[in-house]
């Protein structure tokens, strides 16, 4: 494995470090949703999850679900990803 595809791709990488990698060569812009189990601490994501919500009416609650929403969206940019993930999140019809 050559140095280069050892390394992460950022936007900005250090001088020294070389050429970058390109952006397709990093599995987080791929243009496909990562549905298998990707957390460090899922356990601690959950508990922040419920803490954003302890004690918010349930309006609050959807806004912060909203937001929480287009933040990561807007993290991820990648529109076939987002698609996916909203095809996914969808309710099925009853049979």
């Amino acid at each position: 494995m050559s140095s280069a595809a050892g390394r992460r791709w950022t936007a900005t990488p250090s001088p020294a470090a070389g050429p970058a990698p390109l952006p397709w060569s990093n599995p987080a812009v791929t243009g496909q949703l990562v549905t298998d189990p990707n957390f460090d601490a899922p356990d601690d994501f959950y508990a922040a999850l419920a803490e954003l919500h302890r004690d918010l009416a349930p309006e609050d609650s959807a806004k912060a679900n909203a937001k929480l929403i287009l933040l990561l969206a807007n993290h991820i940019g990648d529109a076939g990803v987002l698609a996916q993930a909203i095809a996914l999140a969808r309710p099925k019809a009853p049979a």
